[in-house]
């Protein structure tokens, strides 16, 4: 009830939500089909921020590790960590995006969270505004802990209120069983 996230319900399925990842997102939120260099560049810009934000909690330098990012667009953020000597990979639906991030000469993959799995385990975990457009947030979280995240790692998540959101949702979980 606190959470700041408004959803429908019943949520589309995933096949619906694969569609419009992978046909409509684009052109509605970010603009267009395909990546510019300018956005491209902000979104480095952004990365920067995060990797700062991640240093300034782990008090020490980010370079030499693996970073994932789940909804990585043209894969600027993913940039960002590699400038800083990180080894990355990144994820999403939209074809013309990630077409523009394999010219940048990062390894990205088309798909949901599970094509990932083939890299192995990272030792950064990026979720960039992604939990309100998971069908169920909660198996999503865990499978993604269990599947990818090292023993010793930093998870990135940016949205609005996250720990109420997943409190929430776990209490309503328990009201529908």
């Amino acid at each position: 009830k606190n959470c700041g996230l408004v959803r429908i319900n019943p949520y589309y399925t995933e096949d619906f939500l694969k569609i419009f990842y992978s046909e409509f997102y684009s052109p509605i939120y970010r603009g267009s089909r395909k990546c510019s260099e300018e956005k491209f560049n902000g979104r480095i810009s952004y990365g920067n921020l995060i990797i700062e934000n991640i240093e300034n909690i782990i008090g020490g330098g980010i370079s030499n590790k693996k970073v994932f990012e789940i909804g990585c667009g043209a894969g600027g953020i993913l940039q960002a960590f590699k400038l800083k000597g990180n080894d990355v990979y990144g994820v999403d639906y939209g074809k013309e995006y990630l077409e523009f991030a394999k010219m940048k000469g990062l390894n990205v993959v088309e798909g949901d969270f599970n094509e990932l799995e083939k890299f192995g385990q990272c030792d950064i975990l990026i979720l960039n505004h992604l939990l309100e457009h998971i069908t169920k947030p909660i198996d999503f979280l865990k499978n993604i802990k269990k599947l990818f995240l090292r023993p010793e790692h930093f998870y990135h998540q940016r949205n609005a209120k996250l720990f109420e959101f997943m409190r929430e949702l776990e209490r309503l979980e328990k009201e529908i069983d």
